[in-house]
């Protein structure tokens, strides 16, 4: 299991993306700017060691405890 402690950012914007919505429609829904969900998915792919959003999505999927652990 990863031991990875997300920011709260991270967490709401973690929530979209793994829903597939893009950094505008993101960025709407939270009320941010598109360069805050930019930067809390980069933040979150680095401290997963990943290098696209798929791979993001793709474990979000795979690591099921994570995702209820982040919720």
């Amino acid at each position: 299991m990863l031991n990875i402690v997300p920011l709260p950012p991270e967490t709401r914007v973690y929530d979209l993306v793994k829903s597939g919505l893009s950094d505008r429609d993101i960025a709407a829904a939270l009320g941010i700017s598109e360069e805050q969900v930019s930067l809390a998915v980069s933040g979150l792919l680095g401290k997963l060691g990943l290098s696209a959003r798929l791979e993001l999505i793709l474990l979000a999927y795979s690591r099921s405890e994570w995702v209820s652990a982040v919720a």
